[in-house]
């Protein structure tokens, strides 16, 4: 009972059916869109998880252009999975992509960032991979760096070691250098299972994600810079008990521990929704479900708790999402279409407002910051201690083996 009240300060769930506002297809005959963006100049770009392919289409001309090809290892969550592109970098020629690679020693993979100049490759970073748990978003910032999600290769404990690129959320710049203001490194927040969705609202300058879970307790996150979201000492609000890859599950113990930052919403107790694409419309925050087919709206409340409403659904598959140009649409993907579905929410639903006091997590200043209960976040210098502690880790399991 005490972990359901706990839950429910957090996160209030809305019952009411989702009104079907009936969709319209904007492209069709893709060959697996994961991830697309809308531009102002009225071009959609968008990448093929199967053909390998990042191609551009005017909509007002019906123009089709492909613009890059790779040959990228496709299996499971592995392959050409991320693309980062804004109105700025296009007319500069400029796009990033995320994909993944054959190892040189024959192994899980490479996952590959990489910067496109007119045609030209230039890598930024490289991390392993494996048939889960790969991250890939990209999201490009007004001042032009970049934040870019990696997930933890199904491995736990990378998440947690602030000397890993796995398991992050990471802020560089167009050069694949660390932004500024950074914690550590390249390294913008740890603890995390598998990214899968981000969205920043340029006028309250927040920062959100999508989280995959395990079998439930999937996750949607404020993300503050420096602040540890807890996988895979936790999943959702409870503790989770992480031994092996074949070994694991969720406990019934809430997750207390002050060093970690609380989700602002799990989906749910028993059953997983895989959430997707995020998406910031008039000043809302918007996230998709992989396993639903469906369109949520997370609200927060002047008393700083979250109200989710599912808001469309479609019963298929969504890969990603998008605000539509024309301030009152979202856009999804599925494996073969990309859909535009009428979206506005209820006058009163409350637009995203900027953190205030002690608490500022804003992106344009801050370097260190509390978490929504008011526990300390983590500072550059708690990252030392625990790069201290991943080292001393490390040289235990060289001795132990």
């Amino acid at each position: 009972m005490a972990l359901a009240l706990a839950a429910a300060s957090v996160l209030a769930l809305s019952l009411v059916p989702p009104a079907q506002a009936q969709g319209e297809t904007v492209l069709s005959g893709l060959e697996g869109p994961v991830d697309f963006a809308i531009l102002p100049d009225g071009s959609v770009w968008w990448l093929e998880y199967y053909s390998g392919n990042v191609t551009r289409q005017d909509l007002a001309t019906g123009n089709r252009e492909v613009l890059f090809h790779v040959d990228p290892v496709v299996d499971g969550e592995r392959g050409l999975v991320g693309l980062g592109v804004n109105q700025a970098t296009a007319d500069n020629g400029t796009f990033f992509l995320y994909y993944t690679v054959a190892s040189p020693d024959g192994g899980g993979g490479l996952n590959r960032l990489s910067r496109i100049d007119d045609g030209a490759e230039t890598i930024l970073l490289t991390t392993t991979s494996d048939v889960r748990h790969n991250g890939g978003r990209i999201l490009i910032q007004p001042d032009g760096s970049l934040f870019v999600s990696t997930g933890e290769n199904d491995l736990g404990s990378p998440a947690q070691d602030p000397d890993s690129l796995l398991g992050k959320i990471l802020h560089i710049l167009p050069d694949g250098s660390p932004a500024p203001g950074n914690p550590h490194g390249r390294l913008y927040s740890l603890g995390h299972r598998n990214v899968y969705g981000l969205a920043h609202d340029p006028v309250s300058d927040r920062l959100f994600a999508t989280e995959n879970g395990n079998a439930e307790r999937d996750e949607v996150n404020e993300i503050l810079p420096g602040n540890n979201y807890g996988w895979p000492a936790c999943e959702g609000f409870v503790k989770y008990d992480y031994r092996t890859k074949d070994n694991q599950k969720a406990t019934t113990k809430a997750c207390d521990d002050p060093a970690f930052t609380k989700p602002i919403g799990e989906f749910y107790a028993t059953t997983t929704v895989a959430p997707t694409g995020a998406a910031i419309l008039d000043g809302r925050l918007y996230w998709a479900s992989w396993n639903q087919g469906a369109i949520h709206r997370l609200d927060e409340n002047a008393n700083g708790t979250w109200t989710d409403s599912v808001v469309y659904q479609y019963g298929g598959r969504i890969n990603d999402l998008e605000a539509g140009l024309d301030g009152k649409s979202l856009v999804y993907s599925n494996w073969t279409h990309l859909i535009r579905v009428p979206m506005e929410a209820p006058a009163d639903a409350p637009r995203l407002a900027p953190r205030t006091g002690s608490d500022d997590g804003g992106l344009s200043t801050s370097t260190q910051t509390r978490d929504e209960r008011g526990s300390p976040g983590i500072s550059t210098a708690f990252v030392l201690l625990a790069l201290a502690a991943a080292g001393a880790m490390r040289g235990a399991r060289r001795r132990g083996s």
